[in-house]
């Protein structure tokens, strides 16, 4: 049985260097979201479009009719969902060549709906507002007001993506992004090593194959 770790985390709170730590000491690769979409753009979708435009801001009718005669899998899909259809299926692909590490992109939500073959350990990473708008400041060499204005951007990005996946069950649970009690378990990088998460997690996937 495959086991996959999937990373959610807070924009500014270190995640994807703290799920390459982790990934690193588990010897396992590593599947970002750069490695997903280029991936994804070799079947010719545009990996942009997701960070453009909202995927509940889609004007459906328009593209129930743009792509009604050309692609009927893509009938009435926007741009966004044919991206995120595109997304799920690369990492059920990913997740059956070998165990590996996923960060964001819902995959866990995606694995445990498209393949309930694997073992899922579903991990959520966060940090202290201060801490999280002090790293996109660093990271962007920007100010504060810009830095809270793509921090709120990118979290709003992130919680769509994860309300498009989310299945009926989980919703009628009226479960939100970031919900502790929807996963395995979750850090703060303010509190917490990197070294000392890759601890934590390296201990339960070690537990999770006996």
């Amino acid at each position: 049985m495959r086991t996959c770790i999937c990373v959610s985390r807070t924009y500014g709170s270190k995640g994807r260097e703290t799920s390459e730590n982790m990934a690193e000491r588990l010897v396992l690769p590593c599947h970002d979201r750069v490695l997903i979409s280029e991936a994804i753009s070799k079947g010719g979708v545009d990996t942009s479009v997701f960070d453009r435009t909202r995927t509940k801001e889609a004007d459906r009718w328009l593209y129930e009719h743009l792509y009604d005669a050309d692609a009927i899998d893509e009938s009435g899909m926007s741009p966004q969902e044919m991206f995120l259809n595109s997304t799920k299926k690369v990492i059920v692909e990913l997740a059956k060549a070998s165990d590996c590490v996923f960060v964001g992109r819902s995959a866990a939500q995606i694995l445990k709906d498209n393949y309930p073959e694997c073992r899922v350990i579903s991990v959520f990473i966060t940090a202290t507002p201060e801490d999280r708008i002090a790293e996109i400041m660093r990271r962007w060499d920007e100010g504060e007001v810009a830095a809270r204005r793509r921090l709120r951007k990118i979290d709003g990005l992130r919680k769509d993506c994860f309300e498009y996946y989310r299945s009926d069950e989980e919703a009628e649970k009226d479960n939100t992004w970031g919900d502790p009690a929807l996963y395995d378990a979750c850090f703060n990088t303010s509190l917490l090593s990197k070294d000392k998460i890759a601890d934590a997690i390296e201990a339960i996937y070690r537990k999770s194959g006996d």
